[in-house]
C-alpha cells in the first residue's frame, strides 16, 4: 500500500493511526520488535523524527532506545553517509541533534562494518557453527 509514498511518509501516516500504537510490528528477526535490528532502528528513528516516539511504548522499549541516543544518532549518520534513501528524510529532520561525536562514532561503525566484512571472508573456511557463533557475537556487541 502507498507505493508512491516514501518510507518516511508511510511512518508519518502510520503514526497518526492509533491502532498502530498497540500492534505495529516491523521486526523481521523476532516475533516482537527487538529495537536493535536495522528495520526496528529505522522505524524508531522515523518515529522520533515525526514526534511520535512516545506513542509506541507498548510495542517498542522506548526507554532502551532513549538510553542509547549516541549510538542511535551515529547509526542514522552512518546510513546517511552510505546514502541510504530511507535515512535521508529522517536525517533532515534530526540533523540538529547530530553532533561531532555522533559523526565520529558513525565513521567508527563504518570501519567496524568493513573489518567484519573482510573478517567474514577470512573466516569463511570455518565450520558453519563457528561462523554462526561469530555472527551472534557481532550482533550482540554492535
Amino acid at each position: 500500500e502507498g507505493a508512491n509514498a516514501s518510507r518516511f511518509e508511510k511512518t508519518y501516516l502510520v503514526s497518526s493511526y492509533s491502532p498502530s500504537y498497540k500492534y505495529l510490528n516491523v521486526c523481521i528477526p523476532e516475533n516482537e520488535n527487538c529495537g536493535k535490528c536495522e528495520k526496528c532502528m529505522r522505524t524508531l528513528l522515523g518515529l522520533e523524527a515525526v514526534g511520535a516516539l512516545e506513542k509506541y511504548r507498548l510495542v517498542f522499549n522506548i526507554d532502551e532506545y532513549l538510553s542509547h541516543k549516541n549510538y542511535n544518532y551515529a547509526f542514522l549518520f552512518k546510513y546517511t553517509l552510505k546514502k541510504k534513501e530511507d535515512y535521508l528524510s529522517i536525517y533532515s529532520r534530526l540533523k540538529s541533534r547530530i553532533n561531532t561525536i555522533h559523526k565520529i562514532y558513525a565513521v567508527y561503525l563504518l570501519c567496524l562494518d568493513l573489518v567484519f566484512s573482510v573478517g567474514a571472508k577470512l573466516v569463511s573456511f570455518l565450520p558453519e557453527n563457528a561462523r554462526n557463533k561469530i555472527a551472534k557475537l557481532y550482533h550482540k556487541y554492535l
